[in-house]
């Protein structure tokens, strides 16, 4: 069983349909009928690459993934049990109303319904142009009645290599959806100057045809990947509509040909007269005319007078019925393709279009397992991770009294894990879009004890109040709303000692008179805390020094840093400014470092209680500000840099009070704004 394709020559009237790559071609071709059945394709093989099949079901679109007990689902779109469908992505989950879908397979599916919707117009379009083109002065078309093919078919083809437009051989992939009704027919007679509208002895009638044409709407999605489109933001899958006029060929010259052919058989040119034919007898007409219908019989036709319909015509379809389906037909594509890709949030990729076992046309993506999750110790890590910036200390002051107290911060310090743990873990669904929710689970427990579980949407958990010195297990599993990722192996970390985290401070060589201890913070690898000066604490400049010692095998080694502090004669602290770090507000050495038309943090102590002015190099200099002096004699706050020349400069801090001028200076470095 057979059906012959004909050559179809098209000129497209396209409608721009902004953003989109595919097209919507709906187009009548008019052929002469030499066969009468379709050849369906196999169904054993369901691969559409380079394989034309006629689709017999439904439209589907199926979600292929292991589920979160472990199961192996592949479940279509439209049936999916309702805590699976909410956990789609919006876009995806609209598609489960889409008409696409949710109609039924062949018979009644999409584009079956959407020919049901146009086959009238169609055919009163092929009726009007066949009257336009056959009226004239010899031939007047009559009797004409078009009868629709009540049902088409839908073929579908992945495509790897084609010829574009201008003849170049295109390699990519391109899904072409084609639904065909072939046979609409039109059955006319034709008066002519020879014949009569009823015969009789010595007039032959009217020749009668019966017109066969075929009606297609196509859809052509486009993408360069090969040998399957796939689903990702940089591929267009959508294009525009495009809708057949009438390019070559015509109504008139096939059926005037037709005409002409007919009056030859009988023994007459197209110019015969009538007066010509009144005189060929009655038998010879009759022996002739069934001579003719013999031979058109033998070639299949349908009428006896059908002769020489060999012209392919495509007519346009411009009814508006025509026009709307292929605008709702591509608006249904683009929802289709949108939702797929919509799909990729969730993991879900691989796309592969086939026909299933019972001839539907299948949209497949599956979903890519989750990946065992290896876990770290992530404070471990960073404690051994490379660093440009080595362990510091600062104080809140530049000088203090002998048995006051100061303020020192730390930073940059090796993170301890005496009494807490960071366990960290990496992501088992790395395909899933930023932002999907991840749902972890951390089974732990001290080694040999009792199982606890915490859960977690972050990439690591911090233990806290653990116990120094002691083993503890970690086993991590993930899962997303779809599917759960094979648990990771199980992670045995051992606390640090009990003491690990302390830092102990003293004054220049006296390591072994400590002025206090504190510890570091696990989280930051820092502290703040307040040491209190010995009270014989000689006047002048001092080194405070600092000393972390974690102990234990594979435990960082020892981290010093030191500060100097400025303690004060028994006379009382003389006025000092200082540059402050904003970010541990601790005093920096000097010089200050300070780009032009930038602000600063400058620091006074030692001043009385009233207004102190800074000034830029000298008293007479630019004024930088004046900022008030608390009942403690400091004063701190922020200054701007004047646009001045590059170079060394002299920040002052002058104040007058009681009749006395109480001033301070800080050598200051002053960087030019680059340009």
């Amino acid at each position: 069983m057979t059906i012959s394709f004909f050559k179809d020559i098209s000129l497209f009237k396209t409608f721009e349909y902004p953003g989109k790559r595919h097209r919507l071609i709906i187009t009548a071709s008019l052929s002469t009928f030499l066969g009468c059945a379709l050849a369906l394709p196999a169904m054993a093989d369901t691969s559409l690459v380079n394989h034309k099949v006629v689709v017999t079901g439904p439209i589907q679109v199926r979600l292929s993934f292991t589920d979160q007990n472990g199961a192996e689902q592949d479940l279509s779109l439209v049936s999916l049990p309702a805590a699976t469908s909410n956990a789609l992505p919006g876009l995806l989950k609209q598609l489960v109303q889409s008409p696409l879908l949710v109609a039924p397979g062949h018979g009644n599916g999409f584009f079956d319904q959407a020919w049901q919707t146009i086959k009238a117009d169609v055919c009163q379009e092929n009726v009007t142009q066949l009257t336009q083109g056959i009226n004239n002065a010899n031939n007047q078309a009559y009797n004409v009645a078009c009868t629709p093919d009540p049902i088409g078919a839908l073929f579908a083809v992945i495509e790897t290599q084609w010829e574009d437009p201008t003849g170049f051989q295109v390699n990519g992939t391109r899904l072409i959806l084609s639904y065909t009704a072939p046979y609409n027919s039109t059955v006319f007679n034709v008066t002519t100057p020879a014949t009569c509208k009823n015969a009789n002895a010595v007039c032959a009638a009217d020749p009668q045809f019966t017109l066969l044409f075929q009606a297609e709407m196509v859809l052509t999605f486009t993408s360069a990947n090969s040998p399957v489109p796939v689903l990702l933001p940089t591929d267009q899958h959508v294009g525009q509509i495009s809708q057949d006029t009438l390019s070559e060929g015509n109504n008139s010259g096939t059926i005037q040909r037709a005409v002409d052919a007919w009056a030859v058989g009988l023994g007459f040119s197209a110019a015969a007269s009538a007066a010509t034919l009144e005189t060929l007898g009655a038998a010879d007409l009759i022996a002739q005319t069934a001579q003719l219908a013999a031979q058109l019989a033998g070639l299949g036709y349908s009428s006896a007078y059908n002769a020489h319909l060999r012209d392919t015509v495509l007519p346009a379809l411009s009814s508006p019925s025509a026009a709307s389906t292929a605008l709702s037909a591509s608006g249904q594509f683009d929802t289709l393709w949108q939702g797929l890709a919509a799909a990729t949030a969730l993991g879900f990729g691989n796309l592969a279009i086939s026909q299933g076992s019972d001839g539907s046309l299948i949209f497949r993506v599956t979903k890519a397992a989750g990946s065992q999750p290896v876990l770290t110790d992530v404070t471990a890590q960073a404690n051994t991770a490379p660093s440009l910036i080595p362990p510091a200390i600062g104080v809140a002051v530049q000088e203090a009294k002998p048995g006051s107290q100061i303020t020192v911060r730390g930073s940059s310090f090796s993170r301890p894990e005496t009494t807490s743990l960071k366990v960290g873990w990496t992501n088992a669904f790395a395909s899933d879009s930023v932002g999907t929710a991840i749902k972890t689970e951390v089974d732990w427990n001290v080694s040999g004890g009792a199982v606890q579980k915490v859960s977690t949407t972050q990439g690591s958990y911090t233990f806290d109040k653990l116990q120094p010195g002691t083993e503890y297990q970690f086993k991590v599993s993930e899962c997303d709303p779809l599917s759960c990722a094979p648990a990771s192996k199980q992670l045995t970390l051992k606390t640090w000692p009990a003491g690990s985290d302390k830092v102990v401070f003293w004054l220049d060589n006296t390591s072994s008179t400590t002025i206090g201890t504190t510890t570091v913070d696990p989280t930051t690898g820092g502290f703040n805390t307040t040491l209190t000066l010995p009270a014989n604490a000689s006047a002048g400049q001092h080194t405070l020094h600092a000393s972390y010692s974690p102990a234990g095998a594979g435990l960082p080694k020892t981290e010093q840093a030191t500060a100097t502090i400025f303690v004060c004669p028994e006379s009382g602290c003389t006025p000092t400014i200082a540059f402050i770090n904003p970010n541990t507000q601790t005093v920096q050495p000097p010089p200050g470092l300070v780009e032009q038309n930038y602000s600063f943090t400058l620091r006074g102590d030692g001043f009385s209680t009233g207004d102190v002015t800074v000034f830029l190099d000298s008293a007479t200099g630019t004024k930088l500000g004046t900022k008030p002096v608390a009942a403690s004699g400091t004063f701190q706050s922020n200054f701007t840099m004047p646009d001045v020349a590059a170079g060394n400069h002299t920040i002052l801090a002058v104040e007058t009070a009681s009749g006395k001028t109480l001033q301070a200076s800080v050598p200051v470095f002053v960087e030019a704004t680059p340009q």
